[in-house]
């Protein structure tokens, strides 16, 4: 492979501040093997209806010969080489490895004290629903792992009683006193491997108190990266002897161990930089990690954890790339994000090469009776990568084309749907989103944004706006199977969005959805559409507040903050209003008014006050981020 970057047509300075592609693309190339083909079972169907991502709306031509549509949603079936390549075993690469494990001794935590029957418990669910996903933790027992760090003993116990239990207080209990111990753990460096790999864990599975604004994964992951690298576990030795010296010798760490440790890092701290809209964080995507593949690509060798690892490492590239383009003007090139597509298209190759062996077994832990999905879990988190890299498109030049913009909203919807439909079906057979890491449900809640800005800012299709009852949907339960407990993240936005969906008919229609956060790399999306949300409720409000409103007529408001509606969006948003108008008037009888201040009292307004910030400002008016 070449990468094909023009440097009279690709803004030199922008190419400047980016690292040279060239090594690392030629690095897959030369790495990447072909794998053998396995079988495949079939999925069973999801619990609801799941509109295919490729049916979803026919696809609008291309604005310009130059562009290059959607890739395909689905891997095509191609002929392999007769070449047989060993697969790893499922130990290599997500079983802990180590000697047999001894029934666990009991442990306390203050007033809590676990049998040790309790916590063998807890271990084999961990390892069998969460270790797969996130496989740093090399040791499989936990009496090991307490003598080594009580707090990493405590973390796997937390994220295993999330979702499995004995005892209906023990996660209560260690979400109120683990982040004490966390906190008191770190206060005095050196600090050890095995708790950077409790920080690592935090923020895969973060506690379900967390907020918007107070989550505390950043600083966990800059703790982390900081004890990593006086360990010397960037150079993928446990003991490298430069490294190993003084307070930092530790003689126990494995070359394994370091090597799955410093992978962890480095795809935590790219995660949690694109959430929460940070500068990306300092790539350190090296060569160390080879280490752990035996010479073999990483995807190869590791399966989805080698995959994940290198789509991140993609992703922190475009993080950077965005960061730099921030700076110098006001949106995003739509040919710059052109060229990175085309180059994340070249590495979609990687799941057509290893799509068999090592991502089969890696869900098939579960149980062996169940179908194994080769290609699912491989094809989110690579649609995960490319919607991060789409979302861009929300935040376009002012001199845009209409039609250009159109078309690249209503691809970035494509693949929204894609990834909340995927989500659905892995669900179903495999309970991946009752599972998976935070990473995995900040990308639903993006693809989330997306479907409502998309359909409520009249830039769908008639095919979608069709669909809209079922999109909306899918996306609610992709929510709420995400969801811990009450009053969590996921279950405040599904309260959210249900209550904006609920008032869908006296809110003003959403203006065009671009994001006014550009400089929030990786996460524009979630805070734009919050911002665009909050002024929609704030006109609401404001116009209809005290006032008796029918409920059809509702709509007949002010035409947004510029006089005038966004692209296209009169005549979709009146067609959505009426039918929606028509279908209120006939749940509530004839002549039945809805005071409009009463509808508004269901709104979670909790959820913008304490997530977001919502609070007055100095004129009284709701303040969001600091923007009215």
């Amino acid at each position: 492979m070449q990468c094909q970057l023009d440097a009279q047509q690709a803004l030199p300075a922008l190419l400047q501040a980016r690292d040279p592609l060239e090594k690392e693309v030629q690095t897959i190339k030369n790495a990447v093997n072909p794998s053998p083909v396995s079988a495949a079972g079939a999925l069973p169907p999801a619990a609801l209806p799941l509109p295919s991502p490729s049916t979803a709306y026919p696809a609008p031509p291309a604005p310009s010969a130059s562009r290059v549509s959607l890739p395909a949603l689905s891997p095509v079936p191609q002929s392999r080489p007769t070449e047989q390549v060993p697969t790893p075993t499922l130990t290599s690469h997500t079983t802990p490895t180590g000697p047999a494990r001894q029934p666990a001794q009991p442990r306390a935590l203050g007033s809590k004290v676990l049998s040790g029957e309790d916590i063998d418990f807890y271990f084999d669910h961990y390892l069998e629903h969460f270790h797969p996903y996130f496989p740093i933790v090399r040791s499989q027992d936990p009496d090991r792992l307490y003598k080594q760090s009580p707090i990493l003993f405590w973390t796997l116990i937390a994220v295993s009683s999330r979702r499995y239990t004995r005892d209906a207080g023990l996660f209560p209990f260690l979400v109120e006193n683990l982040p004490r111990e966390v906190w008191a753990a770190v206060s005095t460096p050196p600090i050890s491997m095995s708790t950077v790999n409790a920080l690592l864990v935090l923020c895969t599975w973060p506690l379900p108190t967390i907020r918007f604004l107070n989550d505390p994964s950043s600083s966990y992951v800059a703790i982390a990266q900081n004890a990593a690298l006086l360990l010397g576990l960037h150079t993928g030795s446990g003991t490298h002897p430069e490294f190993c010296i003084g307070p930092n010798r530790q003689t126990d760490i494995t070359d394994e161990e370091a090597c799955f440790a410093w992978m962890g890092y480095n795809i935590q701290a790219q995660r949690v930089a694109s959430s929460n809209g940070f500068p990306p964080p300092a790539g350190f995507f090296n060569e160390a990690v080879n280490r752990a593949a035996s010479g073999r690509s990483l995807p190869d060798a590791l399966g989805y954890f080698g995959l994940l690892y290198e789509m991140q490492k993609f992703s922190n590239r475009l993080s950077r790339t965005m960061f730099s383009v921030a700076e110098e003007g006001e949106g995003v090139p739509d040919t710059v994000i052109q060229l990175l597509e085309d180059e994340l298209n070249k590495l979609r190759q990687l799941q057509s090469r290893h799509n068999s062996g090592p991502s089969a077994t890696l869900l098939a832990v579960r149980s062996a009776a169940d179908p194994p999905v080769p290609a699912d879990l491989d094809l989110f988190t690579i649609l995960a990568v490319q919607f991060e890299l789409q979302s861009y498109y929300f935040t376009p030049l002012s001199t845009v084309d209409k039609s250009t913009f159109r078309h690249n909203v209503n691809r970035a919807y494509s693949t929204a749907q894609a990834l909340i439909n995927l989500s659905l079906r892995l669900d179903a057979s495999h309970r991946f989103l009752f599972h998976a890491p935070q990473h995995v449900f900040r990308t639903i809640l993006d693809a989330v944004a997306v479907v409502f800005d998309v359909l409520m800012s009249g830039h769908a299709t008639d095919v979608e706006l069709a669909n809209a009852e079922v999109s909306i949907k899918n996306s609610q339960e992709a929510l709420r199977r995400c969801s811990v407990q009450e009053g969590d993240f996921p279950m405040r936005v599904l309260r959210m969005s249900e209550s904006y969906w609920s008032l869908r008919h006296m809110m003003p229609a959403l203006e065009a959805p671009i994001s006014q956060y550009p400089h929030r790399t990786g996460a524009v999306i979630a805070f734009g559409t919050l911002r665009r949300w909050k002024k929609a409720l704030d006109q609401a409000r404001v116009g209809y507040g005290g006032q008796g409103a029918a409920a059809a007529g509702a709509w007949e408001g002010p035409e947004g903050p510029e006089g005038r509606r966004p692209w296209g969006r009169r005549r979709r948003g009146a067609r959505v209003r009426s039918a929606v108008g028509a279908a209120d008037a006939a749940s509530s009888g004839a002549g039945g008014v809805v005071p409009a201040s009463d509808l508004l009292q269901d709104i979670d307004w909790s959820m913008l006050m304490d997530d977001f910030d919502w609070t007055a400002g100095g004129a009284g008016e709701p303040n969001f981020l600091g923007l009215s």
